[in-house]
């Protein structure tokens, strides 16, 4: 799956809020689950997938 933050149905982000998720994402949250080998992230193709 793409590695971009799920919004809601009737959600929405301004620019701002959308780079603090985005940062909070790929620099924190992902690399903590990859870690754990919850997921694998690969950074430079902007992709997860289940973890072993």
């Amino acid at each position: 799956m793409p590695a971009d933050p799920i919004l809601g149905e009737r959600e929405t982000l301004d620019s701002e809020k959308h780079l603090t998720v985005c940062y909070e994402l790929h620099h924190v949250l992902l690399p903590e689950l990859a870690e754990m080998r919850l997921v694998e992230f690969g950074r430079f193709e902007d992709e997860i997938r289940r973890g072993t």
